[in-house]
């Protein structure tokens, strides 16, 4: 990011204190203000604020067309009033002193089918935080101590390749929630993406943010807005459109990876998934360790859709299949670049050697449960297993065929270790399990459970779109669109990873904008739903060039007194002796930059650079970055402070330099008429 500010000089103490002088003389006029303010709520007569409308309305990020998929419903309503959902939701014990932290506003849909209702949770970073559907929960119970709701949520995510290989171990990825939180580092209780501006209205409701790196502190900045609308289409169908926008000045710096979005979602509501054919027909899906061992097909060889369902088989099936002609080799059975004589891996005694371990403890099993036996040979080791074989709460039988015994495990460590080991939990001890299975065992495994029919379970369909817009010619494009997913390593976290993965380039100045749902349903629904939705093609991705969508909605600054506001269109600006400072637009382009209004304590300030200090009126020079601190005074030299940000439109540079060297408060009813400004003194020296 351009650091505008570096050269200013800081601000004299002496304005500062006749500023608050003047303040207190004005008590009573903002006193009498807030009543009738407060009044208008209460009868319901307050409306938002012009300039989030604006900037969301008129954005030129989104299809402005796409409301017409999902007209406007009185099944839709919103709430900014918290409650716990914990009774419903189950959060992790020590998690729900945030729950109230983490939320910004709730919006559900009432159905006459309750299997098609929902209650979804925007958290302040603009990231969902709970989605409770006919099941419960389906958001993961953020059972890990820095993730809280900033991880296993839905959120985009934006990675710059080159900060994982930075050499002093600062990765570079951002998330679309908020930093991990850390009590020493200050970033409990947890600081989410600032929320630039809102508005929920009618069937929608969408959020500009500034997304934040994940890992904190950092030496790397975060030059994306992140913009999120969901939209209630009725019958179960939400549509969520996500954008990210790349308003930083360093010309080589660009993100490569994308999470579009990732999701964490509750596998003891949904324990299974089914990804879709090309044909529209769903098909279980194994679920191994998302770390090492995901599941991974490119967009272009679904239908365009990929499903959660309660439970639906009791079948196992290895994830790895062998070479038949070289059965030392292993491959994912999906695998286009495997041999064409592919066959499922099946465990098979080598020796009788079977051992107890310790691995109990690392992955909180039951005490002495796990062993390792000689039950592979192959020329490399497989990836790393999961809860439940697969499927998150439940357990497999394993039998040797040839004399009926049998004994039960409820998580696979390892598949073949080495090349030769598998791990696993077991109900019966090593000895006996080594005398029951001699070496040519034939050995089968099947899930302990029942499945439920199709028609008597919910399912939660995911419409990513089928990969159309792919061209190889276009920069932005390096790798075909692809879903990627796998249960979490640690059981407690009851999560399975999903999410779809932009492999892609976004480059300063360019806009990554996507359309995709999610369907609510019986899950004997889903093939004929989703995949008429996903035919349709209005589940996309793009990128393009800032302001190749138009400018969007004039914005003009004024100023009158220590207050500023903004005019929106043709418009006037009422308030008394108002000076019309600059003028600019709701969307961004090349030659314009978002501005800032930063607040922090009773310091605020106008900025391009949102890591500007308010009080300072700097940016802290500070080799590693802390957005989520702010000085609130001289003796704040810890600076404890957190600030707010507001975005008031796109600019050019040096355009609203008279705003940048005031020490001004915005407020969005300055232009209205009845509002009255404050005055202050024509100071000609200090400030900023």
């Amino acid at each position: 990011i351009n650091i505008i500010s570096a050269g200013r000089k800081k601000r004299d103490p002496q304005h500062r204190e006749l500023q608050s002088l003047l303040q207190i003389d004005h008590t009573f006029i903002k006193m009498a203000l807030f009543i009738i303010s407060a009044i208008a709520l209460c009868l319901g007569l307050a409306s938002a604020d012009k300039l989030d409308n604006i900037l969301i309305s008129n954005s030129g990020i989104f299809d402005p067309d796409s409301a017409s998929l999902c007209p406007a419903s009185s099944s839709t309503t919103f709430s900014s009033v918290f409650t716990s959902t914990n009774a419903t939701s189950n959060w992790s014990d020590d998690k729900i002193q945030y729950e109230e932290n983490a939320f910004e506003i709730q919006i559900d849909h009432t159905d006459d089918l309750p299997e098609r209702s929902w209650s979804l949770r925007l958290g302040k970073g603009g990231q969902v935080m709970s989605l409770i559907l006919k099941p419960g929960e389906s958001i993961a119970n953020q059972d890990v101590p820095e993730a809280i709701w900033n991880d296993l949520v839905q959120q985009m995510i934006a990675v710059d390749e080159t900060g994982l290989h930075d050499g002093e171990g600062y990765p570079s990825f951002i998330h679309g929630s908020g930093p991990y939180s850390y009590e020493a580092e200050g970033t409990k209780p947890p600081f989410y993406n600032p929320k630039l501006a809102m508005n929920c209205d009618g069937n929608d409701c969408t959020m500009i943010n500034w997304g934040q790196q994940a890992h904190v502190p950092t030496k790397w900045d975060a030059p994306l807005l992140y913009y999120t609308r969901y939209r209630d289409c009725g019958d179960g169908v939400i549509q969520y459109d996500m954008a990210m926008y790349h308003f930083g000045q360093d010309g080589s710096r660009d993100f490569s990876y994308f999470n579009t979005p990732w999701t964490g979602v509750r596998t003891s509501t949904f324990r299974d998934l089914m990804t879709s054919n090309t044909d529209g027909s769903l098909n279980f899906s194994y679920l191994n360790n998302f770390i090492n061992g995901a599941g991974v097909k490119n967009l272009e060889d679904t239908a365009g859709f990929t499903t959660f369902a309660e439970a639906v088989t009791t079948t196992y099936s290895y994830p790895f299949c062998v070479d038949s002609t070289d059965a030392s080799n292993w491959y994912y059975c999906d695998d286009a670049n495997a041999p064409n004589a592919l066959v499922p891996f099946s465990f098979k005694p080598t020796t009788t050697k079977v051992e107890p371990t310790g691995h109990w403890e690392t992955y909180g099993l039951a005490e002495d449960s796990t062993v390792r036996m000689n039950w592979c040979s192959l020329s490399s080791s497989m990836p790393l297993g999961a809860a439940g074989w697969g499927k998150y709460g439940t357990s497999v039988i394993i039998t040797n065929d040839d004399t009926g015994f049998s004994f039960e495990s409820d998580y696979i460590i390892h598949y073949c270790y080495d090349g030769a080991w598998t791990y696993m939990s077991a109900s019966e001890p090593s000895y006996k399990i080594a005398q029951q299975f001699p070496v040519g065992a034939s050995i089968s495994v099947a899930y302990k459970g029942d499945e439920a029919p199709w028609n008597a379970q919910n399912g939660l369909t995911f419409v990513h779109g089928k990969g159309a817009e792919f061209d190889s010619d276009t920069a932005w494009h390096r790798a075909r669109s692809r879903i990627r997913y796998g249960i979490t390593t640690e059981v407690d976290r009851d999560g399975t990873v999903f999410t779809t993965n932009l492999i892609g380039r976004l480059m300063p100045g360019e806009v990554y904008s996507s359309r995709k749902f999610m369907i609510t349903d019986l899950l004997s629904e889903m093939e004929t739903r989703a995949g008429a939705l996903a035919s349709s093609d209005e589940a996309y991705e793009d990128v393009s060039e800032a302001g190749s969508n138009g400018n969007g909605e004039v914005i003009k600054l004024w100023k009158a007194g220590s207050s500023f506001g903004a005019s929106v269109g043709s418009e006037s600006c009422l308030a008394d002796s108002a000076d019309e400072i600059c003028s600019g637009f709701s969307a961004p382009s090349a030659s314009r930059r978002p501005l800032f209004y930063i607040k922090c304590g009773t310091n605020t300030i106008v900025s391009h650079d949102p890591y500007t200090d308010p009080y300072s009126g700097i940016v802290p020079p500070d080799y590693l970055k802390r957005p989520y601190k702010c000085q609130l005074n001289a003796a704040d030299i810890a600076r404890t402070g957190r600030a707010e940000w507001k975005l008031l439109g796109f600019f050019p540079d040096v355009a609203c330099w008279d705003l940048e060297m005031q020490y001004l408060e915005y407020s969005s009813e300055f232009c209205e008429g009845s509002f009255l400004p404050t005055p202050r003194a024509d100071l000609t020296q200090g400030g900023i």
